[in-house]
């Protein structure tokens, strides 16, 4: 008797939305964790859900019922492994793939909570679409604008062992902007964050095709050069130092701000930890030989 009050409930709300692209559905009961039983009937009322709104837009063929139910299989099994050993799950799962569409469940699932489902449908294009945005937002720093830390180990691994594999060379530029702790004390918090979005504007202003830039740290940049030796890579850095150092920031006064580079190619059997820590300690030796300056490890 529950089972079909719940059932009236899932298809009441469906046949209201069914139109909508986007709905919700609330199982007004709580989840024990102990009752696999329960979690199967509500795994089964997702299908009923899913079975409902597909034979409404004329969907429905088998294949795509079979791939909805091992989708669903899936998801009990999935589900109930992290309830066991978490207490809690949350996450998406395509229960079904439909003339271009794909059938997604958003998921959330704690003891002693209501469970929530969010249906919806998507093209495939948008669900890319979103994965590419979710990507970016996690590999980018977000005042800059620049790549973020993560990714700068991530794609200079992948440049080293490039490197190897063709015996090309890879430079690497380490940047920290002279003074700036004074500067955010004089000027405020606000002024240097202005100061960091404009340097990392000059800094891919800078760049050739194959180079990246990355914001490694409080007023750190790092910048990587495939295909470029120490020489080259001495060049590029002295190009940045000194577009830097002709940018103008204005608050109330006219302010000027400079930067330190050290600049290193990498050595065969370097690990990365050595290559970051040599560019890192090119670019002290920079600052102190005067600040402003560019500084070349053999």
């Amino acid at each position: 008797m529950r089972l079909r009050t719940y059932h009236a409930v899932v298809v009441l709300v469906a046949t209201m939305v069914a139109e909508a692209l986007v709905f919700w559905v609330s199982f007004p009961f709580e989840v024990p964790y102990w009752d696999v039983w329960m979690f199967f009937r509500v795994a089964m009322l997702v299908i009923a859900l899913t079975w409902f709104v597909l034979l409404r837009k004329e969907f429905v063929q088998l294949r795509y019922m079979l791939t909805l139910f091992l989708g669903i299989w899936a998801l009990v099994v999935a589900v109930w492994g992290e309830l066991l050993a978490a207490v809690f799950w949350t996450g998406p799962v395509v229960v079904a793939v439909l003339n271009g569409f794909y059938v997604v469940a958003l998921t959330g699932v704690t003891i002693g909570v209501m469970l929530l489902i969010r249906m919806y449908r998507m093209t495939i294009s948008e669900l890319s679409e979103k994965q590419r945005r979710l990507i970016e937002l996690s590999i980018t720093d977000d005042l800059t604008g620049l790549y973020n830390a993560r990714y700068f180990y991530r794609r200079l691994e992948e440049e080293i062992a490039r490197s190897r594999r063709y015996g090309r060379p890879l430079s690497l530029l380490f940047i920290d902007l002279d003074d700036f702790k004074r500067f955010n004390d004089t000027y405020g918090h606000l002024a240097g964050d202005r100061v960091l979005r404009k340097v990392a504007r000059v800094l891919r202003e800078s760049l050739r095709e194959n180079d990246s830039a990355y914001r490694y740290g409080g007023e750190e940049f790092v910048i990587i050069l495939p295909e470029t030796g120490a020489e080259e890579g001495r060049v590029a850095a002295e190009r940045v130092r000194r577009r830097i150092e002709e940018c103008s920031f204005r608050g109330e006064e006219k302010v000027k701000v400079t930067a330190s580079v050290g600049v290193v190619e990498y050595r065969e059997g370097d690990a990365i930890e050595d290559f970051v820590r040599r560019a890192d300690q090119a670019m002290y030796r920079a600052k102190a030989e005067g600040k402003n300056r560019v500084f070349l490890v053999d």
